[in-house]
């Protein structure tokens, strides 16, 4: 009201309106909305009586059952004034349902406050906003119904409803069949992203192998591994996959096919793939075992053991590996592991010998976690004396006692590891304190030297 209307009743009088201003600010987002106002208003007694409104809402929108708002407000200013409001508004298609409760503060005594009720309906057609607005909440129910359908690299994964029969396909080994089907189907899968990874990835399966023999067949080791890992490069599973497909070309290293299909696998994966150098002669397991030898000749026991659980995730039940990753992680003080891995080895190793030295590496690793002792080897019993005719003057030699270590043995064992220490060597000091253990598990020496070798590894 700039001109501030004369209201007076006659025109000798003069009764101008009071000037009033006001200054506002909003900010708005989709779906929320954060606005300031300041009043000015000239008072009767010649001040400016200034007023300050603060103001939120929100709305909550769903796809099919219409848009819930929430707002409020909390005002202040000269002449006590205070005010608070809330209110909710609901709207479905063009009508909304609007609703506001207004309660003054510090006035008159027993104010109960105000409410109002509204009743819109929207003539015309959507709004750009409205529009932008319902395009967004397709796209994310869109993402929301296929999110469970996602394979950890991004490809679309074959469990979708919409690809069972392509899965059938894939399951069966014709990879050439499913990719035909997908790309039948594309019209009404796009344009999803996660479809077009899938379509490469079974595009680069059919190039090579359009088709694989299913399981159950007669196949041959490296066959059903590079079945397996075709089915975890098209579920997108990208690093099993290299490894078991390095796995299988290391097998079958004469196979240019295979070499090619691992090489376009890993350009799509972004991964490079392990391969078995020519002269080694045998597998990717054998080649992760010797790699870890060499680290832990190196006393780099991390590495070492990193190599020997590539070689576990291709081989779960190797038993070299399983011994010699048990020795790393007892040296890394993991002792829980350690035991793991020498329980399982020990089911597995058919060897006496060999069987009473694990039960005694498992009984330490128990030791250590403070556990009881478990399984231990049948002690064989002493053969009778063979009476048998001697010279008056031999004298006989006295038998060691049965379970009894020999003294001689551990006494060069530790000077040998001792020697090994002072050079630096701690791989083969703590492997010399080890066998010490083995022969005497209470052996108090070789345990506190053994435990200052992993703390000086670690």
């Amino acid at each position: 009201n700039a001109l501030q209307a004369d209201v007076a009743f006659s025109g000798s009088d003069k009764d101008p309106v009071p000037m009033k201003t006001r200054f506002g600010a909003s900010y708005k987002s989709l779906w929320m909305v954060i606005s300031g106002e300041a009043r000015l208003q000239r008072a009767p007694g010649g001040g400016t009586d200034k007023q300050f409104v603060a103001a939120a809402e929100k709305v909550f929108p769903s796809l099919d059952k219409g848009d819930l708002g929430l707002r409020g407000s909390l005002g202040a200013g000269d002449n006590e004034f205070r005010q608070f409001t809330a209110g909710l508004s609901y709207k479905i298609q063009k009508i909304q349902f609007d609703y506001a409760f207004m309660l003054p503060l510090g006035t008159i005594k027993d104010t109960a406050g105000n409410h109002k009720l509204a009743l819109t309906y929207h003539f015309g057609s959507a709004t750009a906003s409205e529009a932008a607005e319902r395009e967004l909440l397709d796209q994310q129910r869109q993402v929301r119904e296929t999110r469970a359908y996602k394979s950890p690299g991004g490809a679309a994964a074959l469990n979708d409803p919409r690809l069972a029969d392509i899965k059938k396909q894939a399951d069966a080994g014709n990879f050439s069949a499913a990719h035909k089907l997908l790309l039948d189907r594309a019209g009404d899968l796009l344009p999803d992203t996660s479809v077009v990874d899938l379509s490469r990835r079974l595009a680069t399966v059919a190039a090579s192998y359009p088709a694989l023999a299913p399981a159950g067949s007669s196949r041959l080791r490296w066959e059903e591994i590079l079945f397996s890992a075709s089915r975890d490069f098209i579920a997108g599973d990208d690093t099993k996959a290299m490894r078991k497909l390095a796995y299988a070309q290391s097998l079958n290293q004469r196979d240019t096919i295979l070499s090619n299909f691992m090489d376009r696998a890993g350009e799509l994966a972004r991964i490079t793939p392990d391969r078995v150098p020519a002269d080694f002669g045998r597998g990717l397991v054998e080649y992760k075992i010797k790699e870890s030898d060499d680290y832990y000749a190196k006393k780099n026991y991390p590495e070492a053991l990193r190599r020997l659980e590539e070689a576990l995730e291709l081989e779960p039940s190797n038993l070299v590996a399983l011994k010699k990753s048990g020795s790393c992680n007892y040296l890394l003080g993991g002792y829980a592991r350690a035991l793991a891995d020498w329980e399982k080895a020990l089911g597995l190793e058919t060897d006496p010998e060999d069987r009473v030295k694990l039960s005694k590496m498992t009984d330490e690793a128990r030791a250590k976690l403070g556990k009881p002792a478990g399984w231990e080897p049948p002690v064989a019993a002493p053969p009778p004396a063979q009476p048998a005719p001697a010279p008056a003057a031999a004298v006989p030699e006295k038998p060691k006692e049965p379970g009894k270590p020999d003294v001689r043995a551990i006494e060069k064992l530790y000077q040998t590891g001792a020697d090994n220490y002072s050079k630096g060597d701690y791989g083969k000091a703590a492997d010399n304190f080890r066998k010490i253990l083995v022969l005497d598990p209470q052996n108090t020496q070789a345990k506190k030297a053994l435990e200052r070798i992993i703390r000086l590894s670690q």
